[in-house]
């Protein structure tokens, strides 16, 4: 009997012991980790990976998204703005810079605001998923897990961009992600390759031009994190990079960076970019002025206005618009068959479904790419 009892006690221990390692187990998941019955997804459910590497779970049909930081744009490209629950008040202003605002502007007006940092607004409107995109490189997503936390929304993450040359794979990994999300594999294959065709043809056109061939470019005003002048460029502009011309800011070595005046006046660029952002009329002010009167580029009437590549992030499509632009003027030769409005709309295209080059140009939004001769310039 004694010993019937002692293996009757150490069973209840086993079964004890069992059952706090299943309790334990269930504990360790987290919300947007799938855990399901059994490990399995509930029904109407599915898992997805998204790029920083976090396992989410999302309904299998999506009927409402959200974007945080500046992924509403991807929506966009994906033709889901019906599905937006509303856009970030910074997204609503009238004087559209964006291009994705431009294509849905006949809707954006009527969309609901939302507060990043609002989360029980965030709630209220109760996507099915919310999609971010962060600006910077971090291993740290407690925000993001703090929504998913509070809200009970799923939150899906793709990785940071800024420099579209730099960064082409990472873009291609984001479209693939929304894709898989919206069950549009097939728009997102559509996409990539009509921006590979594109890169593509401007590397091909440009690529065994002999450097001592290359007017020397530059470009000013150059928009990120606020308005600035002409001293704000960048090392790695990527429609420079794409045609493979020769940036004289390419020593600075920086993807956003301020130059000093002395050092354009060094570099004496043969052509001068300028973007059309909110630091445009700085940067004429500083080319009408006579610090610079003696620049090659002044005195030779070669300064180009070009939309501006970056506002609440890139700019895909101004980016590879401003490229054949950039190119017609520092090849014309090798882009003397492109006709530039029909290239142009043929990328807006692309991207939105239609084109918006003519309000995109507009004075009222960006103003077109155009030369700026010196009487345009004194106006400043």
């Amino acid at each position: 009997m004694i010993g019937f009892g002692k293996k009757k006690i150490l069973g209840m221990v086993i079964l004890t012991f069992f059952g706090i390692a299943v309790v334990a187990g269930c504990d360790e998941d987290s919300v947007g980790d799938a855990p399901g019955e059994n490990g399995e997804t509930p029904d109407g459910q599915r898992t997805i990976t998204d790029m920083a590497g976090r396992t989410v779970e999302v309904p299998e049909e999506i009927d409402s998204v959200m974007g945080l930081s500046s992924t509403n744009r991807f929506f966009v490209y994906f033709d889901v703005e019906d599905k937006m629950v509303g856009v970030r008040e910074a997204e609503k202003g009238p004087d559209h810079r964006r291009p994705w605002e431009l294509a849905i502007e006949d809707k954006i007006a009527e969309m609901p605001s939302y507060d990043t940092s609002d989360i029980e607004g965030i709630a209220q409107l109760n996507p099915d998923v919310i999609l971010r995109c962060h600006s910077v490189v971090t291993t740290d997503y407690q925000e993001e897990e703090n929504i998913q936390n509070k809200t009970n929304i799923p939150v899906v993450i793709g990785k940071p961009y800024v420099s579209l040359y730099k960064n082409t794979p990472e873009f291609y990994e984001t479209v693939e992600l929304v894709g898989d999300l919206l069950n549009k594999e097939e728009r997102a294959e559509e996409l990539i390759a009509g921006v590979e065709e594109i890169i593509k043809d401007l590397d091909e056109r440009t690529r065994d031009i002999p450097e001592e061939d290359k007017p020397s470019a530059y470009v000013g005003g150059k928009s990120w994190a606020g308005s600035h002048d002409i001293t704000s460029t960048s090392s790695y502009y990527s429609a420079l990079e794409f045609i493979n011309a020769e940036n004289v800011a390419a020593e600075v070595g920086e993807e956003n960076a301020f130059v000093d005046r002395e050092a354009i006046i060094d570099w004496d660029p043969d052509i001068i970019f300028v973007e059309k952002s909110s630091g445009y009329e700085m940067c004429l002010e500083d080319l009408n002025s006579p610090e610079f009167e003696q620049l090659s580029a002044v005195q030779n009437e070669e300064i180009y206005r070009i939309f501006l590549k970056i506002s609440n992030n890139t700019n895909f499509a101004n980016v590879l618009v401003n490229a054949y632009y950039m190119g017609s003027v520092i090849y014309p030769d090798e882009f003397a068959d492109v006709d530039f409005k029909e290239k142009a709309d043929e990328i807006y295209e692309l991207f939105f479904g239609h084109s918006i080059y003519d309000k995109a140009k507009s004075a009222e939004f960006e103003g077109g790419h155009e030369r700026l001769d010196s009487d345009y310039l004194k106006q400043y």
